[in-house]
This record gives C-alpha cells, structure tokens and sequence, in this order.
C-alpha cells in the first residue's frame, strides 16, 4: 500500500508539473520574454544589476571549492571532526554536480531555442539532439538547476537556514528570466531538476549509510 501510495504521489506530481510547464509555454513564455526586451531597451541599467549576480548562479562557484575542502577533509580524516565534514562536502558536491550532468543532458536532448531566437524561431523553436549549439540549449536553465540543487543540499544540512536558501535560489532562478536568457518555464524545469536531484543524492547518502544517519543534516 506504501508503495501504491508513494506511486501515486509522484503520478499526481508529474502530472501537476506538466500542466504548469505547459500552461507556461503556451501562455506566460512569450509575451514575458517580449515585455523584458522592452524593459531591457530602456531600462538597461536596472537589468545589468540582474546580469551581476546572476553570474553567482554558475555551478563552478560550488563545485571547485566544495571538491577541493572535500578532498581535503578526505585526507585529514582522521583528525576529530574532518570524517563527518568530508562527507559533507561529498554529499553536496554530488547534489550539484549530479544536477548539472543531467541537465546538461536534457538541454541537449530537447534542444530548445534561447529567448534571443524567439523573433526567428517562435515559441515552438526545437532542436533536439544538438549536442554543440548553447543557443540550443535553453531547457532546463542550468542556473536554475544549479541554485536549486545548491539551495536544497544546504537545506539538508543546515535546515534552520532554510528560507534563506530558499530566497538564494528563486533570486538566482529568477534573474536568469530578467535577462531574457531563459523562458519561466525553463527556470521551473531546472529548479524542479535540481531540487529532486538533491533530494535523491541525500536519500543515496542515507540508504548506503555515508551520511544523515542521525536524520537529515545530521551525520
């Protein structure tokens, strides 16, 4: 029955996301991206505060630094408190690496036309298997994958700062659209990618007993 159940929730899910990536697409995607063109003509300055810290959204800020303490740790292990924190660091690199892979490869795979090809294209714009062209490359946003799979993990490890992680992510998600670099329903697609990609390395670290053995954050 547990199981029954647990189908149906993700069925139900699914289902709901669907739905809302469609109403998006077919609704929300195109007349969003005109108005922030209009917005990015004269308003110019106010768009280039989105395009700075967007910048902040790109995997390697998390991966390098996360890698290099993890490896760290790693070798150290054996001193008071470096067993935990390597594992840690592992879990969280995983998170948002695992994010990141599997976007890449939906990007290539569905190879959906960048709002800069909305006038030459359309909404409907496809090119899927395009394993080369970034243009290509809009759904799901990586940076929205990537501030998503950070946010969650670091929720996971530290929940009581869960709601500033929260708003980390839907700024850094939200900016990607501001700039007119991705459709809204590219940045939902990504922050549901991220999101569950975290969630599922957490469950691996668990059931394998590499971590949150004492429940969630702990070790």
């Amino acid at each position: 029955m547990e199981g029954a159940s647990r189908s149906t929730i993700w069925l139900v899910a699914a289902t709901l996301f669907l739905a809302v990536e469609a109403v998006l697409i077919v609704f929300v995607d195109k007349p969003l991206s005109l108005w922030l063109h209009e917005i990015d003509a004269h308003e110019r300055a106010v768009i280039d505060v989105f395009r700075f810290y967007t910048a902040y959204a790109k995997a390697d800020w998390y991966l390098w630094p996360s890698g290099i303490a993890g490896l760290v740790c790693f070798a150290l292990r054996r001193r008071k408190g470096l067993e935990a924190a390597w594992r840690k660091f592992a879990f969280f690199f995983t998170a948002v690496a695992g994010a990141g892979l599997l976007t890449a490869l939906l990007k290539c795979l569905i190879g959906r036309a960048r709002p800069v090809q909305l006038q030459e294209f359309g909404i409907y714009g496809f090119a899927p298997w395009n394993w080369v062209e970034a243009r290509w490359h809009s759904f799901p946003s990586g940076e929205a994958t990537t501030s998503f799979a950070v946010a969650v993990a670091l929720i996971v490890l530290f929940p009581r700062w869960r709601i500033a992680f929260w708003v980390f992510a839907v700024a850094m998600a939200g900016a990607r659209v501001m700039v007119n670099a991705h459709y809204l329903s590219d940045i939902v697609a990504g922050a549901v990618v991220g999101s569950l990609t975290a969630i599922a390395v957490r469950d691996l670290f668990a059931r394998k007993g590499w971590l949150f053995s004492g429940g969630a954050g702990g070790n």
